[in-house]
């Protein structure tokens, strides 16, 4: 009877590793799907949520000094080529900027425009 007793107790031993091994898949496999799902949802909200750059800004602000100084009155060099390009600013607002890259900026800005 012992032996019997031991070999069921082994038994329900068994069972219950192998139901904790079936509640960590369980759980790998939520989380798995979630992530995937989550990844989705990101994907698929990047490409409707989009916001459309305007190339002509950055090609100006690489050739601005990028010393974000604010001295033009805008909050930086990127803030500055976006007003360059709209015509709201001139570039001789830009105190580091020198003479010769002005004269680059201004035949740059007179192509893009």
């Amino acid at each position: 009877m012992n032996v019997r007793l031991a070999h069921i107790k082994m038994v329900v031993v068994k069972i219950e590793e192998f139901n904790m091994i079936v509640e960590i898949l369980t759980a790998g496999i939520v989380v798995g799907i979630m992530g995937l799902l989550i990844g989705v949802v990101i994907a698929v909200s990047s490409k409707i949520f989009k916001v459309e750059v305007d190339d002509r800004i950055d090609i100006i602000y690489k050739m601005l000094p990028s010393f974000n100084c604010g001295s033009c009155g805008t909050a930086g060099c990127m803030a500055f080529a976006e007003t360059l390009i709209k015509g709201e600013n001139t570039i001789d607002k830009c105190r580091p900027c020198k003479p010769e890259a002005e004269e680059k900026i201004i035949k740059k800005l007179n192509e893009l425009i």
